[in-house]
């Protein structure tokens, strides 16, 4: 790993500003990973999801992942 490509890479302004977004992308997304998601109860979900794991259809498994897309 070569440094000085890193750091004159580092000097031009859109290189500056690709690298800032993905670096508050993942700071954001770090974040609210820790936000509980109100009025869901836990339980509940714990029940479908392990349901749908014991079930030996893997396309509802990944139906449910995906939100039915």
């Amino acid at each position: 790993m070569n440094w000085k490509i890193i750091v004159k890479s580092m000097k031009n302004k859109d290189m500056q500003k690709r690298v800032f977004g993905v670096v508050g992308l993942l700071i954001i997304f770090r974040f609210l990973a820790h936000v509980p998601i109100p009025l869901a109860n836990a339980g509940n979900l714990k029940e479908v999801v392990e349901s749908a794991i014991k079930s030996t259809d893997l396309g509802g498994f990944i139906n449910l992942l995906t939100g039915g897309a």
